[in-house]
């Protein structure tokens, strides 16, 4: 099947265009005012090629690559916020914030993203420059507080020292353009307005049926461990979620599972198409409609889920299959990718520093390239062993994806991902479908009850297995790196996937090249 090469290029080339200019600062006018020229050279030379039919494809390519950067350069500077004057925060004031994420808690306390807009002096709302500021709150906040929900407290607010920051966290405040944090107590925070049950807009009637979602698992499965992963691996709600369970699950490299990723889109995405395969039987000649259905379902599916990139990404991809099926166009997993990375940044061009953005591109990328040349190791004519070997192909294919990242963030490498995924990740499907079964037989008195009890008794095994292998000696390796490791350790793996594709001379002296600075560094 043949790859777009111009859309690939074209996507490689917004990518540069976002990085420059972070390096090299430009005016939107400027850029504006560059990407209008572009453009008009472009046609220019289009309407040269029509007059005296001559080829000018290097050149048309060139300035499309040129217009790409251009606009990638553009996006990322209008969606940059201007910093707030620190000075103008150290006072003690009354500030009126929206909430720009749900609450969630982590090991240590409650946090949540927001929006300060407005500035309360005597009674008088004063609008202020928008500055996104990083809420920390107590462990044993007793309140709910969700997207869109509107509160006010008096506090100093403190800058972010980011500089001195870890990886992870550098990128969450470019990601999110968080520069400030504030620690509040239980009595700091008054909410005057809640957005999630006094507003009918933005969705809200979908936070409904998550809550009620929610409830129909938390009635049928009693045991906290189990209903974490359950209610996890459904509807992506991490609230339920405890530490001593998300740890072992991060020891055997199998936290991907808990977060609703591609691999939960792509399970939900062939129930739906498995269903209305029914509906749709006697109606062959309308298979536009099917699509169209399974489109619906699996968006309302993202947004129930948190709306997470890796969601994003995966709905978008299946978008595109489905949008191929109806249209009767074949479209590459190239392709599919680098339309979806477009759509995603073009509405928010900060998603490239979001860590959930670059695993999940990284390893379905991962397995794009490499995935076919390690099944084909082996020839096994037994379907069950064949099977468990495609698993293992797929597992290592990402593996050599994400590791240079998952090494830069989080500095370990689990030793036994491939155990742990080999189990978890099939075992992680049936507790998705139970789950769902689980939510739709809830007030059907036996089945609902028969769906939660079969639901329970594996996520009971997956969560012994993974605390089992975390105990286990030599669990994780200390493998930190920093960025330039990263940036050569990809160049020589996609030197290699190039050289090995391609047999091409220049390809293998690129990454020979490559493994010897990287030999070089090390010594050095």
């Amino acid at each position: 099947m043949k790859v777009n090469k111009l859309l690939i290029f074209g996507f490689f080339s917004f990518l540069f265009g976002v990085f420059f200019v972070q390096i090299k600062e430009l005016h939107p006018i400027f850029l504006y005012s560059c990407l209008l020229t572009v453009l008009a050279f472009y046609l220019f030379v289009l309407n040269n090629i029509k007059r005296k039919k001559k080829n000018y494809g290097k050149i048309l390519r060139s300035t499309s690559h040129l217009y790409y950067t251009i606009l990638g350069s553009l996006f990322f500077s209008l969606s940059e916020k201007k910093k707030a004057d620190i000075d103008f925060f150290k006072e003690k004031k009354i500030f009126i914030a929206t909430c720009s994420s749900d609450l969630k808690e982590t090991k240590k306390a409650k946090v949540l993203n927001s929006e300060i807009t407005h500035l309360l002096n005597e009674n008088i709302y004063s609008p202020i420059a928008s500055t996104s500021c990083k809420i920390i709150l107590p462990k044993n906040f007793p309140k709910e507080l969700y997207k869109g929900d509107k509160i006010f407290f008096e506090k100093k607010i403190n800058e972010v020292n980011i500089k001195k920051a870890s990886p992870i966290f550098k990128n969450l405040a470019k990601a999110n353009q968080v520069y400030y944090s504030v620690f509040l107590n239980e009595k700091d925070v008054k909410i005057f307005f809640k957005h999630s049950t006094s507003n009918f807009h933005n969705f809200s009637f979908l936070f409904h049926i998550k809550k009620f979602l929610e409830t129909s698992l938390v009635e049928k499965i009693k045991n906290k461990k189990i209903l974490s992963i359950v209610i996890s691996l459904v509807l992506g709600n991490k609230n339920y979620m405890l530490e001593e369970v998300q740890e072992n699950y991060s020891k055997t490299g199998t936290i991907h599972v808990l977060a609703v990723s591609g691999l939960h889109v792509g399970v939900f995405y062939l129930l739906v198409q498995y269903f209305l395969k029914f509906f749709f039987f006697f109606l062959s000649d309308f298979h536009f409609i099917k699509e169209i259905c399974s489109l619906i379902f699996l968006w309302l599916f993202a947004i129930i889920s948190g709306f997470s990139p890796s969601v994003v990404r995966a709905t978008t991809m299946f978008s595109i299959i489905s949008l191929g099926k109806i249209f009767k166009k074949k479209v590459t997993i190239y392709d599919s990718l680098a339309i979806s990375s477009f759509i995603i940044l073009f509405y928010n061009p900060r998603m490239i520093f979001d860590i959930g953005f670059q695993l999940s591109y990284s390893a379905v990328l991962g397995i794009a390239m490499f995935n076919s040349r390690f099944k084909n190791i082996f020839s096994i004519q037994n379907k069950f062993l064949n099977k468990i070997w495609a698993m293992i192909s797929i597992s290592l294919s990402a593996q050599l994806g994400t590791f240079p990242l998952t090494s830069y963030y989080f500095f370990v490498f689990p030793t036994y991902f491939l155990i742990g995924n080999i189990l978890i990740v099939p075992l992680a499907c049936f507790v998705l479908y139970g789950g769902i079964f689980t939510i739709t037989f809830s007030k059907v008195p036996f089945l609902g009850t028969a769906f939660a009890y079969g639901t329970s008794l594996i996520a009971s095994f997956m969560n012994w297995f993974t605390s089992f292998l975390s105990g286990l000696p030599y669990h994780a390796i200390f493998l930190p790196m920093n960025f330039y490791e990263v940036i050569c350790l990809y160049f020589i793996i996609i030197s290699f996937y190039f050289f090995v594709n391609t047999k091409k001379f220049s390809w293998l002296m690129t990454f020979l090249f490559c493994v010897c600075s990287a030999a070089i560094y090390i010594a050095i």
